[in-house]
């Protein structure tokens, strides 16, 4: 009994010589708590802001209105998640969200958005395992399942001559905030590049700038042909046309290209300049 009494006066002697110390603990539990669903908030926000951007301005993207989403990270502490976008348990598309890193010298801890890429239909790493390492990078997404590659996008196995460490470059996020999209334009003509393979002729028009592409695409074919995962996967993709997106302060604009690859996919044209050469017929 001597015993705790004793530890009763004690902890009633701090309490009284440091009344905040509980409280202390609550407020920081508190600000946790406000901070984690202030970050979840700007996130939805601006995931929302793009999918209304998508419905409103390409008519392909319409199904997107109303429809449900969900999101999930991309390999172990990344700042990269993919938002399955469906209805009735069916397929619509996706996007890739980044987040960016804080600029020089910011004291207000506000967590900001990039658009890094999206698509209609299956989304990326459809089929992969539970418990798999996702690796989200571009064109060269992947999942490691018993030691095997398999690409994201198409499920297909690659060599296991890649080095195990090998890490793909993501996507840069030019698209951010508020941006809207303000252009849409359609190829021309499309065609398979595994059925005409002109994109292998040394002397085929290989386009070297951003407006070279986008002036391009309005007037014939033109295929990115990429060298993939080490230079160990030679993908040729054809580019179906491209959106605009133009910053909040309008002077900014960034072009995502249109490539088919097992459906309608977007990814920034300075990506896919630095990714392989772009050719026109």
């Amino acid at each position: 009994m001597g015993k705790k009494k004793g530890f009763m006066i004690v902890v009633t002697l701090l309490l009284i010589l440091f009344p905040s110390a509980t409280g202390l603990s609550q407020s920081h539990s508190a600000e946790k708590t406000a901070e984690t669903e202030s970050w979840q908030t700007v996130f939805k926000q601006q995931v929302e802001h793009w999918i209304n951007e998508l419905y409103h301005q390409d008519e392909r993207f319409q199904a997107w209105k109303g429809a449900a989403y969900d999101y999930q990270g991309l390999g172990p502490h990344s700042k990269e998640w993919m938002i399955s976008v469906y209805r009735d348990d069916k397929a619509l598309g996706y996007m890739i969200v980044g987040e960016n890193p804080p600029s020089p010298g910011e004291t207000v801890n506000r967590p900001s958005f990039s658009l890094l890429e999206y698509g209609l239909g299956t989304p990326l790493f459809e089929g992969s395992p539970e418990d798999a390492t996702i690796i989200y990078g571009g064109l060269e997404s992947f999942w490691r399942e018993n030691g095997a590659l398999i690409d994201a996008r198409t499920g297909e196995t690659f060599p296991n001559t890649i080095d195990p460490s090998f890490v793909p470059e993501t996507p840069n996020g030019d698209v951010s905030g508020a941006a809207l999209l303000s252009g849409i334009t359609r190829s021309a003509e499309t065609l398979d590049p595994f059925e005409d393979i002109f994109w292998l002729d040394q002397h085929a028009q290989k386009l070297e700038t951003e407006q070279d592409v986008m002036r391009s695409v309005e007037k014939a074919p033109v295929v990115l042909v990429s060298d993939l995962y080490q230079n160990k996967v030679l993908a040729p993709f054809t580019v179906a046309g491209y959106h605009l997106w133009t910053q909040m302060s309008g002077e900014t604009k960034h072009a995502f290209i249109e490539l088919n690859d097992q459906g309608a996919r977007f990814l920034p044209l300075s990506y896919c300049l630095s990714k392989g050469s772009l050719k026109a017929k």
